[in-house]
């Protein structure tokens, strides 16, 4: 049997119980020595079966972590770097716009991704142009 199955067969027994419950209570409010024998197995059958859904839940979460891939696959160059060879930009302040081009070295790390060459290039552009807002920034490569 599947976990949902069996989910759903406690959900089931445990309506029954509830019903069983209610109709076999005397006006005392306790049942007979016979329906609470037939409770306590109907109680049973429920722990059994919250046992087994626990069973199963566990085995199936050591099962997907067993099947985890160990390491996470290389997706990047390894040690690559994004050596920029020029920068194209065109800033705007105001009601005037500018253009320019940049080749040279942005600090002294080497960016080890696209994104973060931008955001180098970017970094860079604010200090030099500081109140300008960056229109348009194109990045070539070496």
């Amino acid at each position: 049997m599947t976990i949902n199955e069996l989910i759903e067969k406690r959900a089931n027994l445990w309506k029954a119980m509830d019903a069983f419950l209610k109709a076999q209570t005397n006006e005392k409010g306790v049942l007979s020595a016979e329906d609470d024998a037939k409770y306590a197995a109907m109680e049973d059958d429920f722990d059994n079966l919250t046992k087994e859904i626990k069973r199963l839940e566990k085995r199936n979460a050591i099962e997907a972590e067993l099947n985890m891939p160990i390491n996470r696959p290389i997706v990047g160059k390894p040690m690559a770097y994004y050596d920029v060879k020029e920068i194209k930009f065109k800033l705007r302040r105001g009601g005037s716009t500018t253009q320019s081009s940049y080749s040279g070295s942005l600090g002294f790390k080497r960016p080890q991704s696209e994104f973060e060459a931008q955001k180098m290039a970017q970094e860079w552009i604010a200090k030099k142009y500081p109140g300008w807002d960056i229109v348009d920034l194109k990045i070539t490569y070496k």
